[in-house]
């Protein structure tokens, strides 16, 4: 029963509050089961925003991990108690209607759980990738970023370019992410990382297709199928092809890299393309931004890079129609 415990808190941070969480972003008069995929990704990525804000002011005031998962529930609890108060108030959490589109829901399951599979199968099989060790070694010390992953050495015991190498790491604190919800879980870190996020990762891989399927093919289940499909072999291709950066969306789907280049690229891309109200625009930006440095270095540059690229582009667009006017 205790295992059981803590998976049902897995699944309520990693489920539950995203998707309370992502009904922050629906318009009103929407509701839950208008949207349920995006409602997930949204709020997935808005966590991980939270999460970098009061992570990097830990890491700079050198708080232990302990004191850093105090102020992560206590953050999450607020914005989760307020998301559902919205929510109940505006009367947005309707449930998908799963009568409908059984064989969509059936195939898409079945194709969940054979990508859970093959990650769970290759899991961790790169060796250049410390995430697990990085994130072992915080939850072992009670520190964020302050003893090398590989050698176990402290700050005091490190070359120069070593303490650059931690200083590098600590800017996208992925793993201090999972180093936290472990101790919340109470879970070692390891098996957090490597039995259960394949379950809950791979799911934002797929809606993050999904949601670009049913913008390219909104009338043609079909296609929406081929889509995926295709996506999907063109990974796993790389089993073959050894093709490691496409690879890694099986051999290490919570690897930072992979999660922004696989997963919140493309979902800020589409954001980007899809969306029409500028203050929203704006606001996913720093969303996306935030949660983007968390995963990568140079996510949030990337992310501002495309978002001032689209606001160029749409600013040339209206000077050309009024001129053409």
């Amino acid at each position: 029963m205790l295992v059981v415990g803590k998976i049902l808190i897995a699944i309520c941070i990693w489920l539950i509050v995203p998707v309370l969480l992502g009904s922050l972003w629906l318009e009103n008069g929407r509701k839950l089961n208008d949207a349920f995929i995006w409602i997930y990704l949204m709020g997935l990525v808005s966590e991980w925003a939270a999460f970098f804000a009061i992570a990097k002011w830990a890491i700079a005031s050198q708080l232990t991990l302990q004191k850093l998962c105090v102020l992560w529930l206590v953050l999450l609890a607020a914005l989760t108690v307020f998301a559902a108060v919205l929510g109940i108030r505006r009367k947005r959490f309707l449930m998908p209607d799963w009568k409908k589109g059984k064989a969509n829901q059936i195939l898409g399951m079945l194709g969940l759980i054979l990508l859970c599979t093959l990650a769970m199968a290759y899991g961790g099989s790169r060796q250049k990738e410390h995430t697990i060790e990085a994130a072992l070694t915080m939850y072992a010390t009670d520190s964020l970023y302050q003893y090398d992953a590989t050698t176990g050495r402290s700050e005091d015991e490190m070359l120069s370019f070593e303490k650059a190498e931690l200083e590098k790491d600590a800017k996208s604190p992925i793993e201090a992410y999972y180093a936290a919800n472990s101790y919340v879980c109470r879970l070692n870190p390891a098996k957090f990382i490597r039995v259960l996020l394949p379950f809950f990762l791979l799911p934002f891989y797929f809606g993050v297709y999904q949601v670009w399927a049913n913008t390219l093919f909104p009338e043609s289940f079909v296609k929406r199928g081929v889509f995926q499909t295709v996506v999907w072999l063109l990974y796993g291709s790389a089993v073959i092809a050894g093709w490691e950066v496409l690879f890694d969306v099986f051999s290490n789907c919570w690897n930072g890299e992979t999660l922004f280049f696989a997963g919140l690229l493309p979902l800020a891309v589409w954001l980007l393309l899809g969306e029409r109200n500028r203050w929203r625009w704006f606001a996913q930006y720093v969303v996306c931004v935030l949660a983007g440095q968390m995963l990568y270095e140079k996510g949030g540059f990337l992310i501002t890079f495309f978002w001032v690229i689209a606001w160029l582009v749409t600013g040339i667009r209206r000077w050309k129609n009024d001129r053409s006017i």
